[in-house]
């Protein structure tokens, strides 16, 4: 079993599911499906959505179609500026505020055996980032079934990205939340792995209440929220405080060192 961690790595092994990573091909999926992604404007080159930029209605949200570099909120036409000298077609979704929710799981035979689905409370970058805290909540079978439809054919891990009633992204790989299925009882590698050596699974639903937290973005995420006057200062300080029920990304509170690292290195501290 092999698990790519980030979308070059998929790519470059040319991985199952890498059909799901172009947003143009998931969105007939979805449709198929009966799950509806954003309305999108699509740009051959940044060059033509720089020339159509007085035309769109803003705040929007940019985006290649195959991730060649993070989305971004764009609140004016001079904001385009961010995508010169990038490369490929360009997406324009407008900005949505509704909260971003989460479905982790394994897809075997056409059917969905193991499922995480988690609420996010915060991101970094605050308006169009990774999840950096998030809870388990109870398992949709609505949704859950029209996962099943669009992920059709393709079987191993995979996290579905949904914000209201719109579908965002579907990542067939590995990632950094997956230590809250964990916490929820759902071992989605092991799973797998059960499943490629011949072993019957169970399936498994995680159980809701589990809280994760990636903490070097989530402290970024909640200071740029207060600065933005978000939060108030009580809120503020009560999202700071640690939980002694967390899980945690790829940090380790008993090893902070790489993470105190990173921050201080990378001057992290000095772009809160």
């Amino acid at each position: 079993a092999v698990y790519p961690a980030s979308d070059p790595a998929l790519l470059a092994l040319d991985g199952p599911g890498t059909h799901l990573m172009d947003k143009l091909t998931l969105a007939e999926l979805a449709r198929g499906a009966e799950l509806e992604m954003p309305p999108s404007q699509l740009f051959d080159t940044p060059e033509d959505l720089l020339a159509a930029g007085d035309s769109l209605q803003y705040p929007v949200v940019v985006k290649p179609n195959i991730r060649r570099y993070f989305p971004r909120r764009v609140d004016s036409p001079s904001g385009l500026a961010a995508v010169v000298g990038r490369t490929g077609p360009v997406l324009v979704q407008p900005y949505l505020h509704d909260a971003l929710c989460e479905v982790s799981g394994v897809m075997w035979g056409g059917r969905l055996v193991a499922a995480s689905h988690h609420r996010c409370l915060r991101v970094w970058p605050v308006d169009c980032g990774t999840v950096t805290a998030a809870e388990t909540v109870a398992p949709d079978a609505e949704l859950e079934a029209r996962l099943e439809k669009l992920l059709e054919g393709y079987s191993g891990v995979f996290q579905a990205q949904l914000m209201g009633p719109y579908l965002l992204d579907v990542n067939p790989m590995v990632h950094t939340s997956m230590p809250l299925a964990l916490a929820g009882g759902v071992n989605l590698v092991g799973v797998h792995c059960d499943l490629v050596r011949g072993i019957d699974v169970t399936p498994v639903r995680a159980r809701p209440g589990e809280f994760y937290r990636w903490l070097e973005g989530d402290w970024r995420s909640i200071v740029a929220a207060f600065r933005k006057r978000r939060n108030s200062a009580t809120q503020t300080a009560r999202a700071l405080m640690p939980r002694r029920d967390a899980v945690h990304s790829t940090e380790s509170v008993r090893d902070p060192g790489p993470l105190l690292a990173r921050v201080w290195y990378g001057g992290a501290l000095g772009r809160l």
